[in-house]
């Protein structure tokens, strides 16, 4: 069964100036009826948000299947990657403003409330805004798991909200329009985020050089405002336009993902591990189809602060860190376990986990920076690189993986290395080390809200 509601209403600024243009009517039966119309916009919000109908399960399978699930639970996970000590310290996400954007498939709500119930936080509320021109878009694997990954590490969040893209045309013509909307909603006040978490990508060889001078720009406009964006590196190793997991033939030449390669994004790449969740030794994620992304731009110079890191290039190198992406697996909820078409708790990975967990884990830094007082940067990965690049301060906050591979197809890249490398970045990252790296001590003012 499908859950429907209207379309969305137009501005509110718009309704009340269309009264007052065409209707006579007094100067304070005027106001009282702008109230009227106010609040019956205010009462339709949630409409406005959730305005395309989509397919969600209806049958939601109980929490038993957690214990039989091959995936780690959220304090294994937690544990490995720092952000235990910063739950333990009291952040757990009160007050962040988080945005997930999405593409070709939408959340299935039911699982995700039942995934939060199950592990006894289900006051995170989910809102989706789906971005004109919208239509009706599945719920989906994907989007369900990127934000129960993230939400899972946030349980005092509030609310995420979910950027749904329109579709038809071109993906660079569908990113700008989601950045064109966040972008006019900074500008009126009304959706500031902390951090955005965006799983979903494209072969950086269709995107134009128009379309990536466009969005370069708005993506800075995000970077400037100081909005952390984490980003997967795709799950195509060192070709992103053969696609995963399909063993393709075709389109197999080196190639990584757009927006990744954005020098105003942190791109995240993909690990496994074996043994104990807490210190495995990780290497790189790699499978029979499918790798953690990594490799060199055709699109985007090389920005400054990737100078000097021991692979050089003129362009823009991703990954800049990586996180688990491969086994062990992620406990999840979703709507096609096991490519069964039925809804289910299953093992999942793939770097569009790696990347709302981190997306969670550098959006607790924020929250705790900002309760001590302490300036946060506006942009995260300069910061990354120079914490990389000094011996002392990268074992504090990063832990190198030095072996494996990326290249399914024989390419030659990437491989990992000690250091920064194409297959790894500069290696998994702990989120409390960061904090203890960022903000030594409780000084300095707080980040200034937007302004446009």
């Amino acid at each position: 069964m499908a859950r429907r509601t209207t379309q969305p209403l137009s501005d509110l600024n718009d309704v009340s100036s269309y009264i007052q243009a065409v209707c006579f009517v007094p100067r304070w039966d005027r106001v009282l009826l702008i109230i009227i119309v106010s609040a019956l916009f205010c009462s339709l919000v949630v409409m406005r948000n959730e305005s395309v109908s989509a397919v969600t399960t209806m049958t939601v399978p109980s929490c038993d299947g957690m214990a039989t699930s091959a995936g780690l639970t959220r304090d294994q996970l937690a544990v490995r990657y720092g952000i235990d000590d910063l739950h333990a310290a009291g952040y757990t996400g009160s007050g962040l403003v988080v945005v997930v954007i999405e593409g070709a498939t939408s959340i299935d709500r039911p699982l995700i409330d039942q995934f939060l119930s199950c592990q006894n936080f289900p006051g995170v509320r989910v809102e989706t805004q789906w971005v004109a021109p919208a239509s009706n878009v599945p719920a989906g694997n994907e989007a369900t798991v990127d934000v129960e990954t993230l939400a899972q590490f946030l349980p005092d969040v509030g609310t995420i909200h979910v950027l749904q893209q329109p579709t038809g045309g071109s993906f660079g013509t569908r990113f700008e329009s989601t950045l064109t909307h966040l972008l006019d909603q900074m500008d009126r006040g009304t959706l500031i985020p902390d951090v955005i978490s965006m799983s979903t990508g494209t072969c950086e060889e269709s995107v134009t050089p128009q379309e990536v001078a466009t969005i370069e720009a708005q993506l800075q406009r995000l970077a400037e405002a100081g909005v952390w964006f984490m980003k997967s590196a795709g799950d195509a190793g060192s070709s992103d336009c053969a696609g995963h997991e399909s063993c393709a033939t075709a389109n197999t030449q080196l190639a990584v993902e757009y927006p990744t390669t954005s020098k105003w994004l942190t791109a995240v790449g993909g690990s496994q591990f074996a043994g104990s969740a807490p210190d495995g030794v990780a290497d790189v994620w790699k499978g029979p189809c499918a790798a953690g992304g990594g490799g060199t731009s055709i699109r985007v110079s090389r920005p400054t602060w990737q100078t000097g890191v021991g692979v050089e290039s003129d362009f823009r190198m991703i990954p800049d860190l990586t996180g688990l992406a491969g086994t062990p697996k992620y406990l999840t909820l979703v709507p096609d376990a096991n490519r069964s078409g039925n809804p289910g708790w299953e093992g999942d990975g793939g770097t569009s986990l790696s990347t709302p967990l981190y997306a969670a884990g550098v959006g607790l830094v924020r929250q705790a920076m900002r309760v001590r007082g302490i300036e946060i940067p506006k942009q995260l990965t300069p910061d990354l690189y120079r914490i990389a690049t000094d011996p002392a301060l990268r074992a504090k906050v990063f832990t190198d993986v030095t072996v494996g591979d990326n290249d399914l197809y024989s390419v030659g890249c990437c491989q990992a290395r000690a250091g920064y490398d194409l297959a790894s970045g500069w290696g998994e990252m702990n989120v409390s080390g960061l904090l203890e790296v960022l903000a030594p001590i409780p000084v300095g003012p707080v980040v200034p809200a937007f302004t446009g």
